[in-house]
C-alpha cells in the first residue's frame, strides 16, 4: 500500500526541478542595455520636436541644441553609453557567439566602438557652440563615424555568429544582428535630419538586445 508520504515523494521526483534565480548582478547588462535604449528613443524624439523651435544654426556641431543644454545633454548621453559598454562587455565575455572566431573579435569590436562613442560624446560635450568645420568638431565628428561604423561592424560579426551558435533562443538570436543593421543604417544619415530617426529604430533595436541580454545566461565560459 502506498502511503501519502510516498505519494508527495513522487510527485516531486517527477517535476522537473526549478531553475536558481538569477543573481542581481546578472541582470546589470541587461538592464543597462534597456536604460541606455530609453534614453536614445528619448533623445530621438526630443531632436525631432526640438529642431521644430530652436534657433540654433543647422551648422553647429550641437545642432539643435546650445549652451547648457547641450553640455548636459552630451554628458547624459554618454553616461548612458557607458552603461551600455557594461553591458556589451558582459556580451563579449559569455559564449553566446559559441566558437566563432570571427564573433569573438566582432564582440570585442563592439566594445571599443561604445568607448569611442563615449570620448565623442564626452568631447563634444566640451565643444556647445562649435561649427561642424572648426577642427574640434572634426575630430568629434570623426569619432561618431568611428563608434557608429566600428559598433556596426562588430554587432554583424557577433550577431552572424550567435545565430549559427544557437546558444540563444527564439528571437532572441537575432537582436544582436539587428542592432548591427540599425547602426549601419545610421552611419549615411549621421549628420543629416533623418539622424533623430535612425537613432529612434536604433533605440528600437537595442531595446531587444536588452531583453535578450535579461533571459540568457551571460557567464563567462569556464
Amino acid at each position: 500500500m502506498i502511503t501519502e508520504t510516498e505519494t508527495a515523494a513522487r510527485r516531486s521526483a517527477a517535476q522537473p526541478p526549478r531553475a536558481a534565480p538569477r543573481p542581481l548582478r546578472a541582470l546589470v547588462p541587461g538592464v543597462a542595455a534597456v536604460l541606455f535604449a530609453g534614453v536614445q528613443l528619448q533623445a530621438g524624439v526630443a531632436t525631432v520636436l526640438y529642431r521644430e523651435v530652436t534657433t540654433v544654426p543647422a551648422d553647429r556641431l550641437n545642432f539643435p541644441y546650445e549652451g547648457a543644454l547641450s553640455v548636459a545633454l552630451s554628458l547624459s548621453w554618454a553616461v548612458a553609453q557607458a552603461l551600455f559598454v557594461l553591458s556589451l562587455v558582459a556580451f563579449a565575455r559569455s559564449e553566446a557567439t559559441g566558437r566563432s572566431r570571427p564573433g569573438r573579435i566582432g564582440a570585442k569590436v563592439m566594445v571599443v566602438g561604445g568607448v569611442v562613442f563615449v570620448g565623442a560624446q564626452c568631447l563634444s560635450a566640451f565643444l556647445p557652440g562649435a561649427r561642424s568645420e572648426d577642427p574640434a568638431a572634426g575630430v568629434a565628428i570623426g569619432l561618431f563615424a568611428l563608434g557608429s561604423l566600428t559598433s556596426a561592424v562588430g554587432f554583424v560579426l557577433a550577431g552572424l555568429a550567435v545565430i549559427r551558435a544557437r546558444r540563444w533562443s527564439s528571437w532572441r538570436r537575432f537582436t544582436p544582428l539587428a542592432v548591427g543593421v540599425a547602426m549601419l543604417a545610421l552611419v549615411p544619415v549621421q549628420f543629416t535630419s533623418l539622424l533623430a530617426l535612425g537613432v529612434a529604430l536604433y533605440g528600437v533595436a537595442v531595446v531587444g538586445f536588452g531583453a535578450a541580454l535579461l533571459a540568457e545566461p551571460l557567464d563567462p565560459p569556464a
